[in-house]
Formats: C-alpha cells, structure tokens, sequence
C-alpha cells in the first residue's frame, strides 16, 4: 500500500507517520518530493510519499529559462519507482521514458 501526500513542515514526524530521523533527513534534504517505507499500524508494509509545495510549482519563474514548471505527474510517477524498490540510481535512467509517457519533457523532473 501507498499514500500520497502533500508535505507539511509544521507537522511533526509523528502526525506523518514516519521517525523523527526520517524527517530530519528530508528537511535537510529539500527533495521536491521524498518516499519512505515502514509498517502501518498493524505492521504490514506501508509506503508514504511525501510532495514538497515547489513539486506542485507550475509558474516556472523558479527554474531554469527554458523550462515551464515543474512536471508533477512525472514527479510522482518517479516516486512510484520508489515504491516499487527502486533505489535513485536505479529510476534515473527511466526519467525520460516517465516524462515522454507519463509526464511533461519541456518541463523539470
């Protein structure tokens, strides 16, 4: 199983269901959107993704000239990578088969 959600900075580790190391790793990490596995509360496996506010950014005046906004559907389809297992290294080599099939090439994964 799998959730999707905004992320918050004001909600402590606890209200989002992971440890207070899994947070204090994706402030430090500033990651348009981060995925962490651990056990629901009945200790079955349990997957929560977690998308910063810039992943949702569509004026594109953040990055750079040539890109429109930023390309939310690839975004959480890379994500989804995650939750299948796939480490970073693992999923960047699909980055532009998820944004020609899935996403937006003219805008940034």
């Amino acid at each position: 199983m799998a959730s999707l959600n905004r992320y918050d900075p004001n909600n402590s580790a606890s209200q989002m269901g992971i440890t207070q190391a899994e947070k204090n790793a994706m402030d430090k990490e500033g990651a348009d959107a981060v995925t962490f596995g651990s056990p629901d509360s009945q200790g079955r496996p349990f997957t929560r993704v977690f998308l910063r506010g810039r992943a949702f950014d569509q004026s594109g005046h953040f990055y750079y000239a040539y890109y429109d906004a930023r390309d939310l559907s690839g975004i959480i389809v890379y994500e989804f990578f995650h939750v299948a297992g796939f480490s970073d290294a693992a999923a960047r080599p699909f980055i532009h088969q998820i944004q020609l099939h899935c996403g937006n090439p003219s805008s940034v994964l």
